[in-house]
């Protein structure tokens, strides 16, 4: 997504671009969370900052290099974010150049630590939160594949957007991702999706004479 995103911010002018995808929602008023951010300098506001070490499990590490120290590791969560023209000209100068690889969940805050640039945590209880907004904004488990549970997590999906249903959104003010009317359960693509893949690997060896038998 950084190689979509990254390039039409850089389109606009303004020191700072939010990027916010589809699938969020926020149980409140929008201008009170944005209000929020109105005095911060930092060059990159997402969620979920942790370090390889604090959540050694997740599934993007094994794609994960750059220049950068091992310890310098990091990855977030990027559904909501703020990129300053800094960090998408830095992202410019350092992104094309070799050692850089892996999921822009990892590359976009590794960078940033890596050029000496800002980092804050949109809320949760990251060491990146300032303390004015510890517990505020989103509650995910940093260490679960999924962030669950939490409002602010991969999955499970939401049927319904908050002016929707209001009464679905028990706690006000927080983020809530992913948020997928009509959209088929993923739960059940993604089983599909392993079972085809082991369809196809072969470890369902004998499915393949069971569905010529048919």
């Amino acid at each position: 997504m950084d190689t979509v995103i990254v390039p039409r911010a850089l389109d606009l002018e303004p020191r700072f671009v939010w990027a916010l995808e589809y699938d969020v929602d926020y149980s409140g008023d929008w201008r009170r969370f944005f209000e929020q951010f109105a005095a911060s300098d930092a060059d990159l506001l997402t969620s979920t900052i942790t370090s390889r070490q604090e959540t050694p499990r997740w599934r993007h590490w094994r794609t994960a290099s750059s220049p950068a120290p091992r310890r310098d590791d990091y990855r977030a969560f990027h559904p909501v974010m703020r990129l300053s023209r800094r960090l998408l000209e830095t992202y410019v100068a350092r992104i094309g150049k070799p050692g850089w690889e892996g999921h822009y969940e990892y590359i976009l805050p590794t960078l940033a630590v890596a050029a000496g640039l800002t980092l804050e945590d949109l809320g949760g209880t990251s060491r990146f939160c300032p303390p004015e907004r510890k517990g505020r904004n989103y509650r995910n488990t940093p260490a679960d594949r999924k962030l669950a549970p939490g409002t602010f997590v991969w999955r499970p999906a939401m049927p319904f957007y908050f002016h929707e249903r209001p009464g679905l959104f028990p706690e006000p003010d927080m983020l809530h991702h992913p948020v997928k009317p009509a959209v088929t359960n993923w739960e059940t693509i993604g089983r599909w999706r392993r079972w085809w893949r082991g369809f196809r690997t072969g470890r369902f060896a004998g499915v393949p004479a069971l569905l010529r038998g048919l």
